[in-house]
């Protein structure tokens, strides 16, 4: 029953911060110091995992009134990105790489890692009677409470931002690739003699 509520509390803090839209989650990061739409940046996820376990109850823990501790984290394999600078979104990529370095102009002052920027790393506990959930640099939420006051580099999205993007958003890279490759087709002059032969040589059978 314990695990079930300490569930139920660390996926209530998780909305904080991200947004579920259909089958991928979705969250948007606020760029310090970079004014309007240029500092925002939405991120999604794909083929996302959520894993929770819990810790040893100590006999100090039990003196100090704690009987259920433990930590959940929230895995994925794919990404991108979507910046009004970049003219839309980014390609899928699995490359977490490059999502630390995309993010790390989020960071506060004082350094926080991408996990932390991102809400994808949680500690929980009870403690006589009551739930704290601590959201990985973003101080606790109690009992399914946040504290209202503190700043936010993350945040959920509103679904209707979400759907705009995805209904009306371009991906820039894929349609420059597209449009070359129609060009090439186009321009694409038929093979000369050289052409051939050294093709045929290749591949080992008569080019028809």
């Amino acid at each position: 029953a314990r695990f079930e509520k300490a569930r139920e509390n660390v996926l209530r803090a998780f909305s904080y911060f991200w947004l579920a839209h259909g089958e991928h989650l979705f969250t948007k990061i606020l760029l310090p110091d970079v004014p309007g739409a240029d500092g925002i940046t939405y991120l999604q996820l794909r083929e996302w995992s959520p894993n929770m376990s819990w810790a040893n109850v100590s006999e100090v823990d039990r003196l100090n009134g704690i009987t259920f501790r433990g930590g959940a984290s929230f895995s994925f394999k794919y990404f991108r990105t979507y910046r009004v600078p970049d003219g839309g979104w980014s390609e899928w990529s699995e490359d977490h790489a490059r999502l630390e370095r995309i993010v790390a102009n989020a960071q506060p002052v004082d350094k926080l890692p991408v996990n932390s920027i991102l809400k994808l790393s949680y500690r929980f506990l009870e403690k006589d009677g009551n739930w704290f959930v601590e959201a990985a640099g973003d101080g606790q939420i109690v009992n399914g409470m946040r504290e209202a006051n503190r700043e936010l580099y993350t945040v959920q999205p509103p679904p209707a931002e979400i759907q705009a993007l995805l209904e009306f958003g371009h991906v820039p890279v894929r349609e420059a690739d597209k449009a070359l490759g129609d060009l090439a087709i186009k321009q694409l002059p038929a093979p000369t003699r050289a052409v051939i032969d050294t093709m045929t040589l290749l591949r080992g059978a008569t080019l028809r």
